[in-house]
């Protein structure tokens, strides 16, 4: 897959507003709209290129996307959007997850869409991949390495692959919409049911004999779910008794998930094995804090309210520093 976000960001900036082929701004107010914070113009002509975290070759990132390409629909939209750094030094990594609904400039059509929108790139310009890259970057404030893609279908053989991942609960609960039943407890959930619990927007708990909505669920119950799983697969990684047990479970995972010309299959797997010593339970977790939004076009978007830039930055700061030494 070719992924240079640097080139297409170039690409862009000579073409902004040219096509908005691919990408759809559903709902989008006029050229002048008020940005994600409501107080300040977006010019498409003003996008942020000076990063508020300048890596070079301290931080190593990498954008995980879960996407929803079922037949029938034409165009594609990330579902789950998982931003990891990397430091260099022995601290933690941190996870930023980013609500596929976030109102964002969108660099391809020079107005706000969904972030989400950004995976169906910029007519022949721009990829998926690079669009989605480009409109984290400017929300995050850091470049991004690495990226890897999974669809629904990848997300479950992955799951499956890797022995199934603990799930728990009180309660046993349900979704019908997402087709989530779970008894209660904790169990090893398969890559379906798996993937039920981390889409359910309506999560039913069964309490006294009565079915009732679960309380606090909403966006960021997903994102929460979203990481507790990604870290999940790393637990299961690290319970690995060889690096050769390793590469036989994954071989099979190749047309599962879509990664940079750069981080193939073997490498991830190599990366993984490297990271293996890492307590998950202290890998800094952010979550974007959000309001309901509608816009002028009548589109229910999330509006951020918070800065994430601020917030990956402070993250990385206290990322406790206490990585295991991996042999």
């Amino acid at each position: 897959m070719d992924y240079d976000p640097g080139s297409a960001r170039e690409r862009l900036e000579q073409s902004v507003g040219g096509s908005s082929e691919g990408s759809e701004d559903s709902g989008s107010d006029a050229p002048g709209v008020r940005d994600r914070f409501g107080e300040t113009e977006f010019d498409a002509d003003d996008i942020e290129t000076d990063y508020a975290i300048d890596i070079g070759d301290e931080f190593r990132t990498t954008l995980l996307l879960g996407s929803d390409a079922r037949e029938g629909r034409e165009s594609r939209r990330a579902d789950a959007i998982m931003l990891v750094v990397v430091p260099p030094d022995e601290r933690q990594p941190v996870i930023a997850s980013i609500p596929r609904d976030l109102w964002v400039p969108n660099p391809c059509t020079g107005g706000m869409s969904r972030i989400n929108a950004g995976l169906n790139g910029c007519g022949d310009d721009v990829s998926g991949s690079e669009l989605m890259s480009i409109m984290v970057e400017d929300l995050a404030g850091i470049e991004i390495d690495h990226y890897a893609e999974v669809e629904f279908d990848g997300f479950i053989d992955i799951i499956d692959a890797f022995g199934g991942v603990e799930i728990c609960t009180e309660h046993p609960v349900r979704d019908e919409r997402a087709e989530l039943s779970l008894p209660g407890g904790c169990v090893t959930a398969s890559g379906e049911d798996a993937l039920a619990w981390t889409r359910s927007r309506e999560t039913q708990e069964l309490v006294d004999g009565r079915w009732r909505r679960k309380p606090g669920v909403g966006v960021l119950t997903r994102d929460e779910r979203q990481q507790e799983l990604a870290l999940e697969v790393a637990d299961r990684i690290a319970g690995f008794e060889s690096l050769a047990r390793l590469h036989s479970v994954t071989r099979g995972l190749q047309g599962s998930v879509t990664l940079d010309e750069q981080m193939t299959l073997r490498r991830a797997v190599l990366v993984a094995w490297a990271h293996r010593g890492i307590d998950t339970d202290e890998v800094e977790r952010i979550s974007l804090p959000v309001r309901n939004h509608v816009t002028s076009g009548g589109a229910h978007v999330l509006q951020a309210e918070a800065s994430l830039d601020e917030l990956l930055a402070e993250a990385l700061e206290k990322a406790p520093s206490d990585l295991a030494t991996s042999g």
